[in-house]
């Protein structure tokens, strides 16, 4: 005995299933985008909502050609079987999965689906599926047949379709609780945000033109590419193998710093490899996945950051009318094919350090997608718990410790000032806490003696501007600087008549920031710096980064004083007893680093790996880069950023020695 027969399900309980299910409008939607956006270059939507303001209808259009292939064939063949399974559907380069999404999501939204289609071979048909007729059939198998299938003419076709070919589907009596009441200018800003955000990368790459009761679909901003966030680009590419026993080999490439790491299934964590060891496993070992679903450098999938610290729109006061800031808040978006899949966070309990680190996941491989979760209406939220999935995450944990961003902490500081030297206009909010203008510690200012002979106060020839301050008598002009301008700040002093009488000299209460001029040869005393038993302690609270020039100023020097200037500082650090040498050569380094972005405001453009040389190969190699962009680059006789180097080296100076005096002893 064969025992009775089961057969199947009736369409009744099956559209049950769907309705029940956790379908929304907008997963809804997108089934019935997901074959048009990569077949057709132009989509549009109508979306109407009736008088109690619930959505009625949705029309949808496209240009693919063909139509709905197959729709004459029988059985599973037929697009409108709830198990078709198309040709191609299998491969990587398919967005659908299951083949069951399109009629799924109609029987869970609408209770009528009409669909006017074009052929191949020009024949139009119109068919129907009216899901309360096909549940009230008694016949399981009839109640999953067309209500209605007919071939049309071109005149009927266009009456419906506004193009010359592809299809047009029309989902009515739209289930009311499938979205609250809402108005039609209401539901047109939801959708369309929705598709922006799903099909976005997909609209932009291909060029689609998608519109949603006539207004076109605009992708959203690609951070990535913005001038303010790509300094920060972070890359990492993943590769797995079928090891014959182990099982998977996962290798992480750090594309930033050239470094490849190998997952450790025991650490929970990547370690770092040879890349002759990668190279052998890539050469010994088949790629765990296909080869369509590979990117050109093997890899399968690729995880991308950035940081939007700096970038206007995570900047904004929004208010009712505003658009509301951006902070990504490290939620890392899944794309397959192009198509959005999912958004989920592993950042819970973050101090706000990561709401501007910005993550992506790309990859093309269904099989891989089935590995890391993605369900039956095409979400991933990587909930799974195994060796793929928990690599995943530890990336994308270690991009965003790469671009936090908490103010109080070194690694801001160095973000801070890699958007210097790229140029980036920063925000006051996002300057890092202890080198905030505000936060600063005033340096005491003292009176000058009253100056008897007007004519002290004379027009030196290098400054151009102020010409209120030369070099005092008391000071004899040490070798350090050799112009008078090396006060950074000329603009201190902005208007000439600060001297009111010939003979008195006031306070300078024009000083709005009084720890930027921190009395220099002007004063005979040097030790206007308190608290200078620490080299560090000065360096950290001098960093060019600090000093704000004031509009219309500017402060020069010339090419041969910032030579001089370069050498002197490359003898002290042999010569004198600096508490932390690297420190130091690693602060001068920043600073000629600073000078070489004042260069490229100047006809040219110094790229960001500038900035690292700096960092990495020490002081004395970059100034002869330094040296070298200023043969060619600069215009005139005068060196942009030269005083920074200039008042960084007096700093210095005042904090190794006890008195001027002794300075000069050591310099002659």
């Amino acid at each position: 005995m064969n025992g009775p027969m089961l057969g199947c399900a009736h369409f009744k309980s099956v559209r049950r299933q769907a309705m029940n299910s956790n379908y929304t409008l907008v997963k809804g939607q997108n089934e019935f985008m997901d074959y048009p956006i990569l077949n057709s270059n132009n989509i549009r939507m109508s979306i109407n909502v009736s008088d109690a303001g619930k959505v009625s209808k949705i029309t949808i259009s496209d240009m693919c050609s063909g139509g709905f292939i197959n729709i004459l064939s029988q059985g599973n063949e037929n697009p409108f079987n709830m198990g078709h399974i198309r040709n191609g559907q299998i491969s990587d380069n398919d967005i659908s999965e299951y083949g069951t999404g399109m009629k799924q999501a109609a029987a869970a939204l609408g209770g009528k689906l009409t669909v006017y289609t074009k052929l191949l071979d020009g024949t139009m048909y119109n068919v129907v599926l009216d899901f309360e007729d096909m549940a009230n059939k008694e016949d399981v198998l009839e109640s999953y047949n067309f209500t209605k299938f007919s071939e049309i003419n071109e005149t009927e076709y266009k009456n419906i379709h506004p193009f010359d070919i592809g299809s047009t589907i029309v989902l009515e009596n739209i289930n009311d609780t499938i979205y609250k009441t809402t108005t039609l200018e209401s539901i047109n800003d939801f959708v369309s945000d929705a598709l922006s955000k799903t099909y976005g990368m997909i609209i932009r790459d291909r060029n689609v033109v998608m519109k949603v009761n006539n207004v076109t679909i605009v992708p959203p901003t690609n951070y990535f590419e913005e001038p303010q966030c790509r300094p920060f680009n972070e890359t990492r590419h993943l590769f797995i193998y079928n090891h014959e026993t182990a099982g998977q080999i996962i290798i992480e490439y750090n594309v930033n710093k050239n470094r490849y790491k190998k997952y450790s299934r025991d650490e929970h964590k990547f370690t770092q490899i040879r890349v002759s060891e990668f190279n052998t496993i890539r050469d010994t070992y088949p790629s765990y996945y296909s080869d369509e679903g590979e990117y050109d450098d093997g890899s399968i999938l690729r995880i991308n950051g950035t940081g939007t610290m700096f970038h206007p729109d995570s900047n904004r006061v929004g208010d009712d009318n505003e658009a509301t800031q951006y902070l990504p808040k490290c939620k890392t978006r899944i794309y397959k094919q192009g198509r959005l899949h999912g958004n989920p966070s592993f950042t819970s309990g973050s101090n706000g350090s990561l709401n501007f680190v910005d993550t992506i996941m790309t990859f093309n491989s269904k099989q891989l997608g089935k590995d890391v979760g993605i369900t039956w209406n095409k979400e991933i939220t990587l909930e799974k718990d195994n060796d793929i999935v928990q690599a995943i995450k530890w990336i994308i944990k270690d991009i965003g410790s790469e671009l936090s961003y908490d103010t109080s902490t070194m690694k801001a500081t160095k973000l801070y000032e890699k958007a210097l030297q790229n140029g980036i206009i920063v925000p006051v909010a996002r300057i890092p806490t202890k080198l905030r203008p505000d936060r600063q510690p005033p340096v005491p200012q003292q009176e000058p003696d009253v100056v008897e002979e007007p004519e002290v106060v004379e027009e030196p020839d290098v400054v151009e501007e102020p010409d209120v301050v030369k070099e005092p008598d008391v000071v004899e002009e040490p070798d350090v600087v050799e112009e008078p301008d090396v006060v950074e700040e000329p603009d201190v002093v902005e208007e000439p008549e600060v001297v009111e009488e010939p003979e008195v000299v006031e306070e300078p209460d024009v000083v709005e920031e009084p720890e930027v001029v921190e009395e220099h040869d002007v004063v005979e005393e040097p030790d206007v710096v308190e608290d200078n038993d620490s080299v560090i302690s000065i360096l950290t609270d001098v960093t060019p980064t600090q000093i704000e020039m004031g509009p219309g100023t500017q402060t020069r020097m010339k090419k041969g004083q910032i030579e001089n200037v370069f050498k002197k500082i490359k003898n002290k650090i042999e010569d004198v007893n600096i508490t932390n040498r690297k420190a130091f050569e690693t602060r001068a380094s920043m600073c000629v680093a600073d000078m070489l972005h004042e260069i490229s405001n100047h006809n040219t453009r110094i790229p960001e790996y500038v900035y690292d040389l700096a960092i990495s190969n020490g002081f004395i190699a970059n100034t002869e880069v330094y040296l070298s962009k200023l043969e060619n680059k600069v215009p005139t006789d005068y060196v942009p950023g030269g005083s920074k180097m200039a008042k960084f080296m007096w700093d210095y100076l005042k904090s190794e020695y006890d008195s001027l005096e002794e300075v000069e002893q050591a310099e002659e």
